[in-house]
């Protein structure tokens, strides 16, 4: 649908950032694959 994956929040921090401090790996491979960059 067009989300930008590597949009960060206000407090900097992106999706993959916050899946993976989260420990939620199946959404950190999800967000990679889909361009997410640290």
């Amino acid at each position: 649908h067009g989300a930008n994956v590597n949009a960060k929040g206000i407090d900097g921090r992106s999706p993959l950032h916050l899946a993976i401090a989260n420990g939620n790996i199946d959404i950190a491979n999800l967000l990679k694959r889909h361009g997410a960059i640290l």
